[in-house]
């Protein structure tokens, strides 16, 4: 298993497919996965998307996906994460620490100071060190 930065559009479009699995397990099944790519590729031209991946012999398996902005409250630079997924097949084996841990050092490196992430109820217990609750996010479709 190898972390790696993601800096490519076809870096990014692997993500994005393997995107499809994290949506069909979190959302419901009357909402479409439809990622409007062409936004997502100017993020990452202008320097505001960090996105790190977890690869298996090549293959994507796992990615973190934040997206780097000032705050609107504040003089810092917060990353805040838009998504991430690890496959079934590697819950449990700590990828989410090595993706926070890989994509921390990346983000610091580059001015970034604060990391927002939202985890999935289920995470509650397995916390990575170092972050602390600030809000309990709830989603409704209207």
């Amino acid at each position: 298993m190898q972390c790696r930065h993601i800096d490519t559009i076809d870096q990014l479009d692997e993500l994005f497919d393997l995107g499809v699995d994290h949506y069909d397990e979190v959302e419901p099944a009357d909402v479409n996965y439809s990622v409007d790519r062409p936004k997502f590729y100017k993020l990452l031209e202008v320097g505001m998307l960090g996105c790190v991946g977890v690869y298996v012999e090549d293959v994507l398996v796992a990615y973190m996906l934040n997206i780097v902005t000032p705050s609107m409250f504040s003089d810092t630079v917060e990353a805040v994460n838009a998504a991430m997924y690890v496959s079934p097949s590697l819950r449990g084996q700590g990828v989410l620490n090595m993706m926070i841990d890989y994509s921390s050092e990346e983000l610091k490196a580059t001015g970034v100071d604060y990391m927002v992430v939202a985890f999935k109820p289920n995470t509650s217990g397995n916390v990575p060190q170092g972050f602390r609750e600030m809000e309990t996010f709830y989603k409704k479709r209207l």
